[in-house]
């Protein structure tokens, strides 16, 4: 019976199995020794194994399982909800719970959040693109260094996919990725869809990312990823709109020191330059308030090293 629990033959069932095959009996002693055993030692002989281990549950779906799963082959990006399942009308709203909730003890789903399923190829959590189904788990928009990976402005594949949102905040583990939410408020902004995924476009990714340094692997890395967008005047203009609704000069001050270190520089990184310039006001540091290089031009303590901020050029 399908989901029905397999548990260890008794005493006499494997004692009786035994002397039909071996004349010997158990263990190879022979029908003698065992006769010549004390009553006690027979009882105790005669009394159920102990499990040495729990029972498994079957991994095969039952029928009503198997109808959910073959229905939900065909949702976008594998992923469906509670509301869906039941308008299939395949059973009850209570016997879909328990159903759905087997499911995922099995394997076969992992629950997004409440009321939301990703469905598995085969039981066990096996995330093949995490990016797809990380603004399923949290609402928003794919963002900081993940979206820097989707842009191509890295090669490095982050395990920590984050999702910016307007106000919710948290974190999920499923299978080998975290999917945590980045609540940004006021900066909050409209974005795009590229390659599947709803993603910050790659000004407001940069942006997020200069305003956000440790969400996205430091500057050696930002720097990197300016290197690499190349962005077009108008691109360049988007993010100096978030920087003007929402930074202070500071914000200019390092933006404006990080790009004049750049070895090569076209008339857009030029002119972005100058109008950082104008914004210097106090002394800052680019990083933390660690010892480092004063930089008169800029106001600014470099405590993180030319050496280190080009580190991906040399």
């Amino acid at each position: 019976m399908k989901g029905a629990i397999e548990h260890p033959k008794d005493a006499r069932a494997m004692l009786h199995q035994k002397h039909s095959t071996d004349p010997k009996g158990i263990d190879g002693s022979s029908r003698r020794d065992f006769c010549q055993q004390t009553k006690s030692q027979q009882a105790r002989a005669m009394l159920p194994l102990k499990h040495s281990t729990k029972p498994k549950t079957r991994l095969t779906l039952t029928p009503l399982e198997q109808n959910i799963y073959f229905a939900a082959k065909n949702a976008k990006d594998g992923v469906v909800s509670l509301e869906i399942i039941r308008s299939w009308k395949l059973a009850g709203n209570n016997t879909l719970q328990v159903t759905l909730t087997n499911m995922v003890k099995k394997g076969w789903l992992a629950r997004l959040r409440k009321g939301v399923y990703l469905l598995n190829e085969s039981p066990g959590v096996a995330v093949k693109d995490p990016f797809s189904i990380a603004t399923y788990i949290f609402p928003g928009y794919i963002a900081f260094s993940s979206a820097l990976y989707i842009h191509k402005l890295t090669d490095t594949l982050p395990f920590e996919v984050q999702v910016a949102t307007r106000n919710e905040n948290g974190s999920r583990r499923i299978g080998e990725y975290t999917f945590r939410a980045i609540p940004l408020g006021k900066r909050y902004s409209l974005a795009k869809r590229e390659n599947g995924c709803l993603v910050s476009t790659a000004p407001k990714t940069l942006y997020d990312c200069l305003a956000h340094p440790d969400l996205a692997g430091g500057y050696p890395q930002i720097l990197n990823a300016i290197n690499e967008a190349k962005l077009s005047e108008t691109e360049w203009r988007e993010l100096l709109y978030y920087a003007e609704k929402f930074e202070p000069p500071a914000f200019y001050q390092r933006l404006g020191y990080i790009l004049e270190l750049l070895p090569k520089k076209n008339n857009e990184i030029n002119d972005i330059i100058k109008i950082c310039h104008k914004k210097v006001k106090s002394n800052i540091y680019l990083s933390a308030r660690r010892k480092g290089k004063y930089i008169p031009r800029w106001k600014l303590v470099d405590d993180i090293g030319k050496d280190e901020l080009l580190g991906w050029w040399y």
